[in-house]
């Protein structure tokens, strides 16, 4: 009798222990998951935050070449009008 009941305390500890497992192993997958997709977009976020680092650089280049050479045109007109 007692080698029966212990065969089901033993059965049901197993058991719940196999449920619990299972749920567990589960949610660790879950939080891992969650971790790529976190780490997923934040290089998204950093990738993207470097292409616009590296829009205004040259959008920044473009306005110096642009204001340099709208100086050397009206430098040149000026020095034109001071010829005649």
């Amino acid at each position: 009798m007692l080698y029966v009941i212990g065969a089901v305390l033993t059965t049901t500890v197993v058991i719940t222990a196999c449920g619990w497992w299972r749920e567990r192993r589960a949610l660790m997958a879950e939080r891992a998951a969650r971790r790529i997709g976190e780490a997923a977009l934040l290089r998204e976020f950093r990738a993207a935050a470097a292409a616009d680092r590296a829009a205004e650089a040259v959008l920044g280049a473009a306005d110096e070449v642009l204001d340099g050479a709208l100086a050397r045109h009206y430098q040149h007109h000026k020095e034109g009008d001071s010829d005649a």
